[in-house]
C-alpha cells in the first residue's frame, strides 16, 4: 500500500479503481449518460464512464463535464472535487469518430465551457488517473490542484 503525507491528512490508495467501481451509486448529468457524479460526504466525484472508448470525450460529455463542474463549485457543502476515468483510463482525448467528427467541425471550441468552470471552480481539485491521460486528459492535468496517478 502507498501512502503519501498531505499537511496533516494522509492519503492511502493501494489501487486506483478503489471504491470507484461499477456499483458506485451516480447521477447522470442532463447533457451525457457517460459523465457521472455523486457527493459521498464533502467530495464531490465526477467521473468519465465510456470505457469502451478509452472514455473519449464527445460533444455532449463536455457539456455533462461543465455540468457537473458547476454543480460541485456551488455546492456550499462539497469541499473537494475528483475526476476519475472509469475502465483503466482517465481520457484518450477527442472521440473523432464518425458519429461525433462533424458535430467536432461545427463548435471546434465545444471543450471551452468545460474548461471555463475548471479554471474558475472553487474548491481543490484531484484528478485520479489510472491508465492513458491523451489530449484534453492531460490538458485538463495541468488546471487541477494534484493529480495522483498509478504506475499502470
Amino acid at each position: 500500500m502507498n501512502s503519501s503525507s498531505y499537511g496533516t491528512r494522509t492519503l492511502f490508495h493501494s489501487n486506483l479503481s478503489f471504491p470507484f467501481s461499477r456499483s458506485f451509486a451516480t447521477q447522470s448529468t442532463k447533457a451525457a449518460q457517460e459523465i457521472k457524479y455523486e457527493k459521498k460526504g464533502n467530495i464531490f466525484y465526477i467521473l468519465f464512464d465510456r470505457p469502451h472508448k478509452k472514455n473519449a470525450m464527445t460533444v455532449e460529455m463536455y457539456e455533462g463535464l461543465a455540468e457537473a463542474t458547476q454543480k460541485a463549485s456551488q455546492d456550499k457543502d462539497t469541499i473537494l472535487t475528483v475526476f476519475k476515468g472509469i475502465g483503466g483510463s482517465f481520457s484518450s482525448g477527442n472521440d473523432f469518430g464518425p458519429d461525433n467528427f462533424e458535430k467536432f467541425r461545427k463548435n471546434p471550441t465545444n471543450w471551452k465551457p468545460f474548461i471555463d468552470e475548471l479554471i474558475k471552480h472553487e474548491k481543490p481539485v484531484i484528478a485520479l488517473v489510472d491508465g492513458a491521460a491523451i489530449g484534453i486528459g492531460c490538458t485538463m492535468l495541468g488546471l487541477c490542484d494534484h493529480v495522483i496517478a498509478s504506475d499502470v
